[in-house]
């Protein structure tokens, strides 16, 4: 007798593998603004920390 991890793991129909992919849940797709706004905000502290460690000591 098969268990659902088995069956799952074996290949299942295209209708099924969709009634799957429908019941998970993807963060991205309900709200990708705020992981464009993270990206930009990481890059931006980022660029901080290595404008802080390696900046140039010009000051003209």
């Amino acid at each position: 007798m098969a268990t659902a991890d088995q069956t799952t793991q074996a290949g299942s129909s295209p209708a099924a593998a969709d009634r799957i992919a429908a019941d998970q849940h993807d963060a991205y797709a309900e709200k990708p603004h705020l992981f464009a706004v993270g990206a930009f905000a990481g890059a931006f502290v980022f660029a901080k920390v290595l404008n802080a460690l390696f900046g140039s000591d010009d000051d003209d």
